[in-house]
């Protein structure tokens, strides 16, 4: 259904429209059905969805407008969201007896009225359904003027993409004309609206910057990258201990990204340290069991934020700390047990960490992975039987089995890796051919924190990976005018076609339906046509509905009938006998002996 479909491309749910401008042309046939359709999607009962949806249509004020109907509905519409109020719709006095809307939040709207209670933006929908089968109805929202943003120096990642590399050159540069024009605090909404309000297409080019200018500068780069994205790739998570520069970076993301400080805390509540401040401080403590918490919190965090954003693993590969992270997120162990397990390795002698950590091991209720990973003590896939056993958890790990892992990873082209460590330290295990399509969420620690996980994002999203904006933009951005696609308007023409036509053609071309049978199945009984003015509607129902034979008492709808035929059916009516009959004529009296029996009422 068109109003389903309508709400589904706008994301929202029925009870946040609060008016309806109607089709509403006031026919006995076509309101009930418009309503019913209305009741249907929007009517929920008012002890249910709060708030009334009223409803309206211009058509009382101006009558029908024939094609201009629903763009006139529209302009309503529109003019209504800026004056915040309802116009009333005239002359109306009781609804329909073939609809009732008893307690559904419907109600016809017969004043004018102030519109919303200021908190939420108004919404509403607009209906124009055309008599030749054509439905429309479509979603609008009042715009709300946001805040003047000030210029922060927050990286910030733009994405670009066309269907052929010169659209996506043209493109590039259509992105850095507009960025030399525009206010620098308008920067921000621009990369926004290019990632949230444009298609992906296969060319592909993502930058970060920190201010318009960086960007502009990056878009005007030459570029070889201009390759057309294939299938995307399935994403291995490859979580090694990252250390102090895994901890800076958690630092970083802590207080840029909520979705992230969220996830910290979350750890941090079910652990018996307070990791938030600790990894606010800056400082690597010189603890060995609370620096790696510290570095656990910040790679099973730093996981969550880029599942959050819709990048979800197709494997994980974990060093030891690795492991334990991939473990958490496959639902086999807990932040409680994790603490144990890393002091327990840490301080094999502690006879509390290992009482503490068989405790929380034996009230483990185990299951399958809900993601795979690699152990980092066989190298192959877990399985649960041996995940069982404790002994498995308290085995020295070998790095050599990770970094095997790994490569074996990197060698299959389905697959790219996200590497959630420094770059230095993988350049010289892997070709240049496999590091093409490894990109790094830790890139050094020169690099800032959030450019880094920006930059990988960005790689990312380059080659087809797709990211969840949604989930991505949690802060006030809104959309703005920017460069539409840059078509690039070949032309194709026609080789002139040599003269086939041997005979001269018909000026006149014939509408009519080809006959399909003598007489339909119907539940009427054939009543032959009598009278001359019978025989002639006969003649003219018979041309246009394809029925070889038409009663007089058989139905126009069970014959085939609908809105557009009615219209021709009247039209011929009227030249021939110079009466006008109206589409409710038609559909108040079906026949041909009702049609007769009106002509020669109106005579």
């Amino acid at each position: 259904m068109v109003m389903k479909r309508a709400l589904a491309m706008a994301e929202l749910l029925p009870e946040q429209i609060s008016y309806v401008e109607c089709h509403g042309t006031g026919t006995s046939l076509g309101d009930p059905i418009e309503l019913t359709a209305l009741s249907e999607v929007y009517g929920g009962k008012l002890d249910t969805y709060p708030g009334e949806c009223y409803l309206g249509s211009l058509k009382t004020n101006l009558g029908h407008l024939n094609s201009a109907a629903g763009v006139a509905g529209l302009l309503k519409t529109a003019l209504a969201l800026h004056h915040r109020q309802l116009p009333p719709s005239l002359n109306f006095t009781q609804l329909t007896p073939k609809v009732d809307l008893g307690s559904s939040r419907l109600i016809v709207n017969p004043l004018l009225r102030e519109w919303g209670n200021g908190v939420e933006p108004l919404r509403a929908a607009v209906s124009s359904f055309g008599i030749g089968g054509t439905n429309a109805h479509a979603v609008l929202e009042e715009y709300v003027p946001f805040q003047t943003q000030t210029l922060s120096n927050q990286p910030t990642l733009l994405t670009l993409s066309a269907k052929t590399s010169e659209a996506l050159d043209q493109k590039r540069r259509d992105f850095a004309a507009f960025l030399e024009t525009c206010p620098d605090n308008t920067f921000v909404n621009a990369c926004y609206t290019a990632n949230v309000g444009r298609s992906c297409y296969k060319y592909r080019y993502a930058s970060v910057s920190a201010n318009p200018q960086s960007c502009i500068s990056q878009l005007l780069e030459t570029d070889e990258r201009s390759k057309p994205v294939s299938a995307p790739l399935g994403v291995v998570f490859v979580l090694h201990n990252g250390g102090v520069s895994l901890i800076e970076l958690g630092s970083v993301l802590y207080t840029n990204l909520p979705y992230f400080r969220q996830i910290v805390d979350m750890v941090a509540d079910k652990s018996s340290r307070d990791l938030a401040v600790e990894l606010l401080s800056g400082e690597i403590p010189t603890d060995c069991v609370q620096r790696q918490m510290l570095v656990f919190t910040a790679l099973y965090s730093l996981v969550a934020l880029w599942m959050h954003w819709g990048v979800r693993p197709t494997l994980m590969i974990g060093d030891e700390i690795g492991e334990l992270v991939a473990a958490c997120h496959a639902g086999i162990l807990d932040f409680g047990t994790v603490e144990c397990l890393i002091r327990l390795r840490i301080q094999h002698s502690d006879d509390w960490a290992k009482d503490s950590f068989i405790s929380a091991f034996e009230k483990i209720l185990w299951a399958p992975p809900k993601l795979p990973y690699i152990s980092s003590l066989t190298g192959i896939n877990v399985e649960t039987e041996i995940i069982k056993q404790k002994e498995y958890w308290l085995e020295p790990r070998q790095q050599s089995v990770f970094l095997t892992a790994v490569c074996e990873a990197a060698d299959k082209p389905e697959l790219c890796l996200l590497i959630f460590s420094e770059t230095s330290s993988w350049n010289s295990m892997l070709t240049s051919e496999q590091q093409k399509r490894c990109f790094h969420s830790i890139l050094s620690s020169a690099h800032d924190g959030l450019t880094q996980t920006l930059s990988a994002a960005a790689k990312l999203w380059e080659n087809g990976i797709k990211l969840d904006w949604r989930a991505f933009y949690e802060g006030s951005q809104q959309r703005i005018a920017i460069p539409t696609y840059p078509f690039q308007s070949q032309r194709y023409w026609l080789d002139v076609l040599p003269n086939s036509v041997k005979e001269p053609l018909s000026a006149t071309v014939s509408c009519n339906r080809p006959l399909v049978s003598s007489h339909p199945t119907i539940s009427e009984a054939y009543v032959p046509p009598c009278t001359e003015v019978e025989r002639e509607i006969a003649a003219i129902w018979s041309q246009l509905l394809g029925v070889e034979q038409v009663g007089i008492t058989d139905d126009f709808f069970d014959l085939g009938g609908h809105s557009l035929l009615a219209t021709q059916i009247n039209a011929r009516i009227y030249a021939a006998f110079g009466i006008q009959l109206t589409l409710d004529d038609l559909f108040d009296m079906p026949t041909i002996k009702g049609t007769v029996e009106l002509l020669m009422q109106r005579q």
